[in-house]
């Protein structure tokens, strides 16, 4: 009777485990890393998306982690297995670089974002001066179209004693000056409406190099990034516009920049980078086209955050 227990029991274990065994080998039902980990085993160009397998080439790291594939370490180190002395230095070099990496990105971003909050600021007092002009001009506007025109029309007016046309000339001469004087007004708030324009000396910004114009320390790219944007996205082209030069493109469609071709395409990109003196050249137009300009580059650069992750994810996968 024991012995037909025991027998029972060993069967229920048997059938209990390999249904385990089949639902942890089920796709549907695996986590991200072991799914990625899966494919790790048979090619990292399977598991690494276009750009994260381009960037892990560009800092080096396709070695390391051929190496960390030949090695299968995943499943025995998921089972309690210490890892090898080897694997604990790929894994260490990897995330030694990957570290060093997005810090550098975040210094970029940090001297990026502090550049569009001086840019908002500025445009900010501009535009809160242009403001101020225009509520004075809409007054002195009222009072001459609406004030002056008024008065005009009541001297006008016919009177029951002398009905002499003459008498309307001091009204017409009031209604034609509340005209004039309107008229003069609208075309000062045509103008003030750009704002006023301010003066700065030669102060490269990150829009600098990225026109290929002299910067500084400050603005200084890391080689790392620097080599991203000036690659060329992989999208079965070996041959094509870079990073760089897209985004250029780009401000050239949406009209924040003439045509670098120009004479005036590279004047405004010289302004906008802060390269040459700005004798009345910082208006509000030009901060616009700046802080879009500089948000664009913030959102490429950040795009190496998304790479670094999925490079982890096969590291820990592996």
């Amino acid at each position: 009777m024991r012995a037909r227990f025991f027998k029972t029991a060993i069967f229920f274990w048997l059938a209990v485990s390999l249904s385990v065994l089949k639902a942890s080998a089920d796709p549907d039902d695996l986590s991200e890393t072991e799914s990625r980990a899966a494919q790790a085993q048979l090619s990292l160009t399977g598991c690494l998306t276009r750009e994260s397998y381009q960037l892990a080439e560009e800092l080096g790291l396709v070695d390391h982690l051929t190496r960390l594939q030949h090695l299968r370490e995943h499943d025995r180190h998921k089972h309690g297995v210490a890892l090898s002395a080897e694997g604990t230095t790929l894994r260490l070099e990897i995330t030694e670089l990957v570290l060093t990496t997005s810090l550098q990105c975040q210094a970029v971003i940090a001297q990026i974002e502090s550049e569009t909050a001086i840019s908002v600021e500025i445009r900010a007092a501009l535009e809160g001066s242009r403001n101020k002009s225009s509520k004075t001009n809409a007054m002195a506007n009222v009072l001459a179209n609406g004030g002056l025109s008024s008065v005009g029309n009541l001297l006008q007016m016919p009177v029951e004693t002398n009905t002499d046309s003459r008498y309307e000339l001091p009204g017409e001469v009031v209604e034609a000056a509340g005209t004039i004087m309107a008229t003069g007004l609208g075309a000062v708030a045509l103008h003030q409406n750009k704002g006023a324009a301010l003066s700065a000396p030669i102060d490269p910004n990150m829009l600098a190099k990225i026109f290929k114009r002299p910067n500084n320390s400050k603005t200084e790219y890391p080689d790392v990034i620097w080599r991203y944007l000036n690659s060329v996205p992989p999208g079965g082209k070996k041959v094509g516009p870079t990073r760089r030069e897209l985004l250029i493109d780009r401000w050239i469609m949406l009209g924040r920049v003439p045509s670098l071709n120009t004479p005036k395409g590279r004047l405004y990109a010289r302004t906008l980078a802060g390269t040459i003196p700005q004798t009345n050249a910082v208006t509000i137009d030009m901060l616009e086209d700046r802080v879009a300009m500089l948000l664009d580059l913030k959102a490429e650069v950040s795009q190496i955050y998304k790479e670094l992750l999925n490079i982890m994810l096969v590291v820990r996968a592996l």
